[in-house]
């Protein structure tokens, strides 16, 4: 593995262990990814350049750490050891992740997360990858996906990208079919 001292800064800068580096030099995307996931590994040097800079280091996904290092706090969560959780409100549902699941529901009603309130927390379970069943269940529900925004910390707009407007019954659905898929229940 051959690293600048660019990288060398970089990989200091953002507490990432040469051990979490994968050298991916020669390797498509897909066949990196897929590596990467199953060792564990976080960042892929060798790789294609990013078109904004020229940078050779990504996440698993496929994206520049370099010009966006958001993506690795994004990535840890994947194997993040937390409650997943299915909230609901009106006609909406929300998915999520979170350390603290009593003080979720309070959360997400003094944000008044997408512009409602009175959400309640339907189900949770802790799990020790919940970013990585949250991201599933998510994507299995693209198709009701409800954009709003909420109004966090500071008076910082953030958009909802785990709320959906569809059934309970809908949403726990899915949830359960990830849990089962990863030999889990709720």
């Amino acid at each position: 593995m051959k690293l600048t001292q660019e990288d060398l800064d970089f990989f200091s800068n953002h507490s990432i262990a040469l051990k979490n580096v994968f050298d991916a030099s020669g390797m498509t995307k897909k066949n990196y990814a897929k590596i990467m996931k199953e060792k564990n590994f976080h960042i892929a040097v060798g790789v294609s350049a990013c078109k904004k800079f020229g940078h050779k280091m990504r996440t698993r996904s496929g994206h520049c750490v370099q010009c966006n290092p958001a993506y690795l706090g994004y990535q840890n969560n994947f194997n993040k050891s937390a409650f997943l959780y299915l909230a609901q409100c009106e006609k909406f549902i929300k998915i999520g992740i979170t350390s603290n699941i009593n003080n979720r529901k309070k959360s997400l009603n003094s944000q008044y997360y997408g512009g409602v309130n009175g959400w309640i927390i339907r189900d949770s379970i802790w799990l020790d990858n919940a970013g990585d069943c949250e991201n599933k269940i998510v994507n299995l529900l693209r198709g009701y996906s409800h954009i709003s925004e909420t109004i966090k910390e500071y008076g910082i707009s953030q958009s909802t990208y785990e709320m959906f407007e569809c059934t309970y019954r809908i949403a726990k659905n899915k949830y359960d079919v990830v849990l089962k898929s990863n030999n889990l229940q709720s």
